[in-house]
């Protein structure tokens, strides 16, 4: 598993990878995780993405908008000099 932390000018970038079964995403079936992720991350209007295919692996990306990041997160990150807080 690979997991990657990063920020842009409007958002936390998470992406998640790994290279496990992985399975056919495009039949459109989703589980209670999907349904968690989805509905936690429409409620702070972010985005998320999901790719996987048989044999490869699964790679999810999230994007959170930076003003849902805790003051003490936005110290641990490092953000591009324009965003950081005084």
């Amino acid at each position: 598993v690979y997991i990657s932390f990063d920020t842009n000018e409007k958002d936390m970038v998470i992406s998640i990878q790994d290279n496990g079964r992985g399975f056919e995403a495009s039949k459109g079936k989703t589980g209670i995780g999907h349904k968690n992720i989805k509905s936690r991350i429409e409620k702070i209007n972010g985005r998320w993405y999901l790719r996987s295919a048989p044999g490869i692996g699964t790679t999810v990306l999230l994007e959170i908008p930076l003003k849902h990041i805790s003051p003490e997160a936005k110290k641990e990150i490092p953000l591009p000099k324009d965003l950081q807080e005084v």
